[in-house]
């Protein structure tokens, strides 16, 4: 479940609401270290977000190739900073992936 100060932080930082919580396809949670960012940005202890953009979330058109949850496999015990750097996440049509402040074409 995504609390109310990170809805309401995301919201004020990237002018976006978090909707489609009763979808089935639309994540619902928020990993710890953007919760935390996001939290910390609100109450004015963080400058920014370590992205410009954030991932963006589609419906999927099928389950075999365009699917982010059918295609990315996790192990138990979630990602862990050792982790994250060997998950290959798919760049595909219904999630697109977020941009960072290195690769934005302001910067």
């Amino acid at each position: 479940m995504i609390s109310a100060v990170v809805k309401k932080a995301y919201h004020l930082y990237f002018g976006c609401k978090i909707d489609d919580q009763g979808k089935d396809w639309a994540p619902h949670v928020c990993c710890r270290t953007c919760a935390t960012t996001l939290s910390k940005w609100i109450h004015g202890k963080r400058k920014a977000m370590p992205f410009v953009v954030p991932m963006i979330w589609r419906e999927p058109t099928n389950h075999i190739d365009d699917c982010y949850f059918c295609m990315v496999t996790l192990d138990s015990g979630g990602v862990t900073k050792k982790k994250k750097r060997t998950i290959e996440y798919p760049n595909i049509p219904s999630a697109l992936r977020s941009v960072s402040w290195r690769r934005s074409p302001n910067s």
